[in-house]
């Protein structure tokens, strides 16, 4: 597994400065829609959690994050049946893996 920046640069013909505007836009995004998810969660707001962890999931593909992908499955799955218990549990292994891939910059 290549890195982000390398995963991008297969995917879009960009300079290398406009690659790395590209991952920061997606990181900023990624951070306030875990804070929207968080938010979310904590309000039992099912629909609006289902919502954004489907957005995460569209980011992260882009991103060839598929560890972070399966993640965002998961929390739109519990999102979508309700299950608070165990989308909190998803939510933290979503938080870790997007903390490990944002400040490794691997797949």
């Amino acid at each position: 597994a290549g890195t982000v920046m390398e995963h991008l640069a297969q995917i879009y013909p960009l300079t290398e400065k406009q690659l790395g505007l590209l991952l920061d836009e997606s990181v900023l995004s990624l951070r306030q829609s875990l804070e929207i998810a968080e938010q979310a969660l904590a309000e039992k707001d099912f629909i609006q959690l289902a919502g954004i962890a489907h957005k995460m999931k569209g980011a992260l593909l882009a991103l060839g994050a598929q560890s972070c992908v399966e993640s965002c499955k998961e929390l739109e799955h519990y999102a979508k049946t309700c299950n608070a218990s165990r989308g909190k549990q998803e939510l933290k292994q979503l938080k870790r893996f997007l903390h490990s891939l944002l400040k490794n910059k691997v797949s």
